[in-house]
């Protein structure tokens, strides 16, 4: 056979397997048609001749993908133009490692792994490269001011809120395409509590590499469904529907969905990498993170908006459960950039020359964190203890040991949702029901959250006394809101101590419904959770009748506050700083009253800084000095959220299916019990098949969450 009758065999064979590849016509974007799919053809031909595996290709595309965006760091046209090149080979052989596990069947699970971080890799070494270049560099129309740290701040922000939420979305919304798409063999459209039902089912012994995919899958599936949840209401009707309905709902989406996919595909790594690729080699590369959160910030919005109301409208056409649900509200999206807009404002005129991070911060790590550790342990406990006493733990048999588990893994959850009892609340409710039952495991969560609530309130007023004490060393603006606080803090104490004995929800519902603008919403949900309220107002009166047990429980949560004063009292010693015990209390309430007050931003991210920073300027403390006190405060948190979320892992505790309102109503768990209707829907994964984060197989475009 002579050169040409090869070429044309050869290219026959590349027109017949290319496309075999393809996710579908209706998904595939037309650049990776024509330029991304044919090049990956070309390596994957040649790998297969010598010899390589679809794994050592992505290990290859993983190096040369990571070296391409350091490259972008030198500030010189050609080091980063080599860098484009680097990173769009790298794209190329992200594609050539699925082409070739089709082509040879050598598919892996460490396969799967490795193709799902190698563009997270990229796009951290690109971040990277960008934030250390600009580090020095004045900010635009800042005259004065350089970058430094707020680069690095407004990358995270970028890559978590930006990247991250977007791609998540796009890959949701393209697996829901490609699930209606294939009917009955569409498996790429996840359920986290299917996921969680499998990682239950997974034997307890040589399953622990299993698990934590199953974990890692879930987790993300999960995110994915918080960012649909109207798609999600149309999907758990469309599984109890019958035949007809389904097929009419699939067609119906489809038609709709058509529209958006392509806009969606934008929001993946063509667009996005070749956007970031000639801003940079116009040396203007802050301008992708501005174009990042702005530009594909509002396609996100759009196309988001478009879904949901496609969705929104078939729950309507078919007359389907969840149709008269309101929307969520988008005003905590809107409160968080606010709060993201504060901490870049606060940054850029906080002057952190004054700390000595390597002298100090660094080098006396090993004094300072691990005291931390131990005093939050105690805390934990404190709050263990609380809970215990509320449901009789020792009369229940529950170890205390499980009771400081759930203690910590659930502050963890509070810790990452944008309000505590999304996550933690429900959480304990889990882990608390197979010993508890339902009834009085949501009965005694729902005790202790008012009894930790009430804590705040004792220790801000608190706060307020120990101001007066110490002399009212703020101005006095600061003096009439501390006494405002004082007041509303009292007048909160008075009530909760007067009303709990026969009740508290019912009365503080009635109070305020008479209020403006919520009032009438308050009446509209007493009027549809009425007897719930009771409920839990009649456990809440018989657990003030256990006197002993109340006056423990107020103890243990309010000594927990006390002690959380004593973490900055630490580290201000460990900075070499004599600030009164006293002083510490007062900025840590007033820190604690601002994050709560925003509770809707996750960790109170810009919030606690700010009051603190704000409490002990009164005391002539250096600014940079509050913030590195804050700082070094987040290290100690972060460490107990991860602790707290391993042992999620590790003790097999459930992730959160449902919102903090399913907490009022005596559902049995979904994983469990799921209803009978869904008797025909099988988990979409298997041991042998299963793929994280991520929807055809190896070959499957990588637009994984930056984080």
């Amino acid at each position: 056979m002579g050169f040409m009758e090869k070429a044309k065999a050869f290219y026959a064979d590349m027109r017949r397997d290319v496309p075999a590849c393809y996710k579908s016509e209706d998904t595939e974007e037309p650049f990776d048609k024509i330029f991304t799919k044919p090049l990956g053809y070309l390596f994957t031909r040649f790998f297969i001749h010598i010899g390589w595996t679809p794994n050592m290709v992505t290990i290859l595309s993983m190096v040369i993908g990571t070296v391409g965006g350091v490259l972008f760091y030198p500030d010189s046209f050609a080091w980063n133009l080599v860098g484009v090149l680097l990173v769009i080979i790298a794209n190329i052989l992200d594609s050539t490692d699925g082409q070739m596990a089709r082509l040879t069947g050598q598919k892996s699970a460490l396969g799967r792994i490795l193709d799902g971080m190698s563009s997270t890799l990229w796009y951290i070494a690109m971040y990277f490269a960008i934030c250390a270049r600009l580090y020095n560099d004045p900010i635009p129309f800042f005259p004065g001011h350089t970058w430094g740290w707020i680069i690095w701040a407004i990358a995270i922000v970028s890559g978590l809120l930006g990247h991250a939420q977007q791609c998540t979305m796009a890959d949701r919304y393209r697996n829901i395409h490609l699930f209606f798409l294939r009917n009955k063999h569409g498996d790429e459209l996840h359920r986290s509590e299917d996921i969680t039902k499998q990682r239950h089912a997974l034997p307890k012994e040589g399953a622990t590499i299993q698990r934590i995919q199953l974990f890692i899958d879930g987790v993300f599936t999960l995110s994915q469904e918080r960012i649909t949840p109207t798609f999600q209401k149309l999907f758990n009707a469309y599984l109890d529907a019958d035949e007809d309905t389904r097929e009419g709902i699939r067609q119906d989406y489809l038609e709709g969905s058509r529209k958006y996919i392509q806009l969606t595909n934008v929001l993946t790594f063509n667009a996005r990498a070749y956007l970031f690729f000639a801003l940079v080699l116009l040396k203007v590369p802050f301008l992708y993170f501005v174009l990042e959160l702005l530009g594909f910030g509002a396609l996100k919005i759009y196309t988001q908006h478009s879904y949901e109301k496609l969705a929104l409208a078939l729950l309507d056409k078919y007359n389907l459960p969840g149709r008269d649900d309101k929307k969520p509200s988008v005003w905590n999206k809107v409160f968080f950039c606010v709060g993201v807009i504060g901490v870049a404002v606060m940054l850029m005129n906080t002057d952190f020359s004054g700390v000595d991070w390597s002298g100090t911060v660094l080098r006396l790590m090993p004094l300072w964190l691990p005291s931390l550790l131990c005093l939050w342990g105690i805390i934990y406990a404190l709050h263990a203890l609380g809970y215990g006493t509320i449901m009789g733990w020792r009369g229940k048999g529950v170890p205390f040991t499980q009771l400081l588990r759930v203690s910590i893994s659930g502050f963890a959850l509070n810790h990452v949702t944008p309000v505590g009892l999304v996550g933690g609340e429900f959480y304990r409710v889990l882990e608390m029901k197979p010993l508890l039952g339902t009834e009085k495991a949501v009965a005694s969560t729902l005790t202790f959250t008012v009894m930790n609530t009430f804590s705040h309130v004792m220790f801000w007023f608190t706060g307020a006394v120990l101001y007066f004490f110490s002399g009212c060393p703020g101005s006095w603006v600061v003096t009439v809101g501390v006494s405002l606080m004082a007041l509303a803090c009292g007048a909160g104490i008075v009530l909760f101590l007067r009303y709990c004995k026969r009740g508290l929800v019912v009365s503080v519902m009635h109070l305020l419904s008479a209020l403006p603008l919520v009032g009438g919403k308050i009446v509209s949900l007493m009027e549809t959770r009425l007897a719930q309220f009771e409920d839990i107002d009649q456990d809440m009166e018989a657990f003030y009748r256990r006197h002993g047990d109340f006056i423990m429980t107020i103890l243990c949560e309010y000594g927990a506050r006390m002690l959380e004063a004593a973490e900055f009292w630490l580290i201000f010693l460990a900075l070499d700083l004599n600030v009164p015990y006293i002083y510490c209390v007062v900025a840590l309430s007033c820190a604690s009253l601002v994050g709560n007050l925003l509770a809707f931003i996750p960790m109170q991210i810009g919030t606690r800084e700010m009051g603190l920073a704000l409490a002990m300027g009164w005391v002539g403390l250096a600014s940079p000095l509050s913030l590195t006190a804050s700082i070094m405060s987040r290290i100690r948190e972060i460490i107990y959220t991860a602790a707290g979320t391993l042992m999620m892992l590790v003790r097999n505790g459930k992730l959160p299916t449902a919102d903090k309102t399913q907490m009022l109503d005596t559902v049995d768990d979904p994983v469990e019990n799921a209803p009978e209707s869904h008797a025909d829907w099988e988990p979409p994964i298997s041991e042998g098949d299963w793929q994280p984060g991520k929807t055809d197989g190896p070959d499957a475009p990588k637009e994984v969450p930056l984080a």
